[in-house]
């Protein structure tokens, strides 16, 4: 039900934002107010936290009693990166991961099912106890390999507060394991991605984690977690023309799903992956390359470096532009992406390093994107990888000019002499405050601009209400070095 808040005129104190500044680069913002007509034409699609489930009416009364301004806000707005496929992406360490993790974990209120390497966040453990105890059918799986090492104590920890855990050992392989990272919510939600609940995975290393909401593919999940408890290999039911799409390994042939992709690619392949040696798909990097594709690649520098790593070599003999990344954020810290953003519109991401371990022997999950608003988002993180390591964005032939960004929310109805306004931090991209005229700003931003950002309502010099309360900022968005224009749809989150 759509849940409708109504406040009359007050002064609220000015906000306080404690998060770090954002990025700026030489060139300045510059600011287009524009109406939604103008903003809406580009091509773009990016998300930045927002999004809907059902449209705003607009039969909102203008004043309130006295005759004091009053606005509306549609809470029933979930917030979603890409509304067309209700998904979103954040990004360890940029992203605040682990409140994510967290806020999707304590919405349950059926049942949570996970399928986990490793877990190590106390959180997670505190969360689950509370579903347990409050009645919800909760069951975690966990690689019985990673579970025999002393260190690992979160399948004893979780038994001891009463959380049903089931322990599953990979035999096809001697290294073979449980590779998976994701959790079913009610059956209606999923996440996953490169990230095992760990502060270190949360925190510090290069990590993805995609939500989505689709009983289709929450049903499938399940089918896969229940495969796992009986050990069985069934392969995943064919699929139509659905935009997101979710495969399962060893049974349904990662690798060659993969190769398959790429061939398809006509333009650009950017891939950031923890370790890669797979022929097939090293095949297929390199064949298109030379049929004139610009790809691009990130390896964690570790693994490339290792003796027996020789896919940097082999793909920087055939032309292939290769980034080695050294996270050095702690000891354990690692550039742990497993994901493609294929001709700014495909996004494949998963649990799966494209190695002949994970291709043919782990237990993993592989996700396939059809989607310009989250492949927007993957590519605004991979410009983050370019900035984090010290490479050349021009030199990888990518676009490092000025690029059209419309910032657009839709779930709030002003009454007369209000306004809604965009702000950051001081020395930010918002550092003065910006007006949206009917719902949208049009910006003109330097490629790989991180925008860290809220909004607020105000009257006049009065801030009404402000995100989050003030408490920190509630959107973030790295400009792509692709020339969009790209448009990020946010819900305003009181």
């Amino acid at each position: 039900m759509m849940v409708r808040t109504w406040l009359r005129w007050s002064a609220f104190a000015a906000a306080v934002v404690t998060l770090a500044a954002c990025v700026s680069k030489d060139e300045p913002v510059a600011p287009v107010p524009t109406t939604a007509s103008t903003a809406s034409s580009g091509v773009g699609g990016a998300g930045g936290a927002g999004g809907s489930e059902s449209a705003v009416t607009s039969d909102a009364a203008s004043t309130g009693a006295g005759g004091a301004p009053t606005y509306a806000i549609n809470t029933s707005y979930e917030s979603w990166h890409s509304p067309d496929v209700k998904a979103s992406a954040f990004f360890a360490p940029h992203d605040d991961v682990e409140a994510v993790v967290l806020g999707e974990l304590a919405r349950a209120k059926k049942s949570l099912h996970l399928a986990f390497f490793n877990i190590r966040l106390e959180q997670v453990k505190t969360v689950l106890e509370q579903k347990v105890k409050a009645g919800l059918d909760v069951h975690v799986l966990l690689d019985k390999k990673q579970q025999d090492e002393s260190y690992n104590t979160m399948y004893e920890d979780l038994q001891a507060v009463g959380v049903p855990v089931t322990l599953i050992e990979n035999k096809s392989a001697a290294d073979a394991t449980l590779h998976d990272k994701f959790t079913v919510i009610d059956g209606e939600r999923v996440m996953t991605g490169s990230a095992n609940f760990s502060y270190t995975a949360l925190h510090v290393s290069d990590e993805s984690l995609v939500v989505a909401k689709s009983g289709d593919l929450a049903a499938r999940y399940e089918a896969e977690f229940d495969e796992l408890v009986a050990q069985g290999s069934a392969k995943s039911p064919a699929y139509g023309s659905e935009k997101i799409r979710a495969w399962m390994g060893p049974e349904d042939s990662l690798a060659t799903k993969i190769g398959i992709a790429i061939d398809a690619a006509k333009k650009t392949a950017f891939i950031a992956m923890f370790n890669l040696n797979t022929d097939n798909i090293l095949d297929a990097l390199v064949a298109a390359k030379e049929r004139g594709v610009n790809v691009v690649v990130v390896l964690d520098k570790k693994q490339a470096d290792d003796p027996t790593g020789t896919a940097d070599e082999l793909l920087t003999a055939a032309g292939v532009k290769v980034l080695k990344a050294l996270n050095t954020g702690s000891n354990q810290a690692e550039m742990h992406h497993k994901y493609a953003v294929l001709d700014h519109a495909t996004v494949l991401v998963g649990s799966n390093n494209w190695t002949n371990l994970g291709s043919y022997f782990n237990d993993e999950n592989l996700l396939v994107i059809d989607d310009v608003g989250v492949a927007t988002r993957f590519e605004g993180n991979f410009g983050d990888l370019l900035t984090t390591y010290g490479a050349d964005p021009a030199k990888l032939g990518l676009n490092t000019g000025m690029i059209e960004v419309t910032l657009r929310v839709s779930n709030v109805t002003l009454g007369p002499g209000l306004e809604l306004r965009v702000f950051s931090e001081k020395g930010g991209p918002f550092e003065k405050t910006f007006a949206l005229t009917k719902g949208e700003l049009l910006l003109k931003v330097p490629a790989g601009t991180r925008l860290d950002y809220s909004y607020k309502i105000v009257d006049g010099s009065t801030d009404l209400v402000v995100e989050h309360g003030g408490a920190k900022l509630a959107h973030s968005f790295t400009v792509p070095y692709f020339e969009g224009p790209h448009l990020v749809t946010d819900a305003f989150i009181p």
